[in-house]
């Protein structure tokens, strides 16, 4: 399964401070909610990070401009990551982060050890 960072995502969230979202997966509910995607902090959003983050969600799996998101976590702190870069689950079980000229620019190192899925808890 691969996760493309660009205007298409379904879940893709405009705040009032230029900050955005484009969420790959949100645990659904009404309130404040854990969701991981992509992270850009405002300033034209030139830059993103793969991150986990808390929103506001609306009960019906989307999210609100109540409140700004809050990075709690994320992989590429160092090395942010531009439009149309990549997040990957390979068939061995890895999740890798590609920058958009396809360098990994992080990975959770867990080829062969039985992942085959990715879940938000």
């Amino acid at each position: 399964m691969t996760w493309t960072n660009n205007k298409s995502m379904i879940l893709s969230v405009n705040f009032s401070d230029r900050s955005m979202v484009r969420s790959i997966l949100l645990r659904g509910g009404y309130g404040p909610r854990f969701a991981c995607g992509f992270y850009c902090n405002g300033g034209g959003c030139d830059t993103y990070l793969f991150a986990i983050f808390i929103v506001q969600a609306n009960g019906g799996s989307g999210i609100t401009l109540k409140e700004l998101p809050q990075v709690v976590w994320s992989a590429n702190r160092n090395h942010p990551i531009k439009e149309n870069a990549t997040l990957e689950l390979t068939r061995d079980g890895d999740l890798v982060l590609k920058d958009v000229d396809n360098t990994v620019v992080w990975s959770s190192n867990t080829s062969r050890k039985s992942v085959v899925g990715l879940n938000l808890t």
